[in-house]
């Protein structure tokens, strides 16, 4: 995964260096740079990839957001 950094929570669903790789907006040299990288290093890719996925699993599938979104409904009562 890759993400632009504009802090808006974007850090929080990609972890840097962890689920995938940011980059500064409007720097499209950095974002070709992490382009190539991630190119060059398959398993790099792939493991960022597999991270990225189990986060989703873990925190932003549609079941788990519902039970979320339920939860903190009932605890606004």
């Amino acid at each position: 995964m890759i993400t632009c950094e504009i802090e808006t929570g974007t850090s929080y669903v990609n972890i840097k260096n962890v689920t995938g790789m940011t980059f500064t907006p409007g720097d499209h040299m950095e974002l070709s740079q992490i382009m190539c990288h991630l190119d060059a290093d398959p398993n790099l890719a792939f493991n960022m990839g597999r991270a990225a996925r189990e986060r989703y699993e873990l925190l932003f599938e549609g079941h788990t957001l519902g039970r979320n979104y339920e939860e903190l409904y009932l605890n606004l009562r």
